[in-house]
């Protein structure tokens, strides 16, 4: 889980706050580890491209294309450069993250899958 919301505390003109990665809560599961820990890199490498992410509001097509956890999924990693026929899969990992990536990838659908079982009305 990522919490945003912090960080769009203001202190005068500029944005401070934090970027909480709720992650690793009571798993030992090297896939799942892999894949957050991917997760995290991929972020702080596109915030470092981008510098300036701007606002967190969607539009009609991110709102089509984010509407269950499976289909957000799809959206993060189309995001982070990790889909698509123009990009490389598994943009800017290395070693294990980058070999592994497949499996992490179907256990990260995996889960998001039973999430949208569990809660269908989430309305992410």
């Amino acid at each position: 889980m990522l919490n945003v919301q912090k960080s769009f505390r203001m202190r005068g003109s500029e944005y401070v706050g934090a970027v909480e990665f709720r992650v690793f809560a009571g798993s030992t599961a090297l896939t799942k580890i892999l894949h957050h820990l991917a997760t995290v890199l991929g972020l702080c490498r596109r915030a470092h491209q981008v510098q300036c992410l701007g606002a967190f509001r969607k539009n009609k097509l991110q709102l089509k294309r984010t509407q269950t956890a499976t289909s957000a999924l799809h959206f993060l990693h189309d995001y982070l450069g990790w889909n698509g026929s123009a990009r490389p899969v598994a943009l800017g990992m290395f070693g294990r993250l980058h070999s592994e990536f497949p499996a992490c990838r179907d256990e990260a659908l995996r889960l998001c899958g039973k999430f949208d079982e569990r809660y269908p009305d989430a309305r992410l």
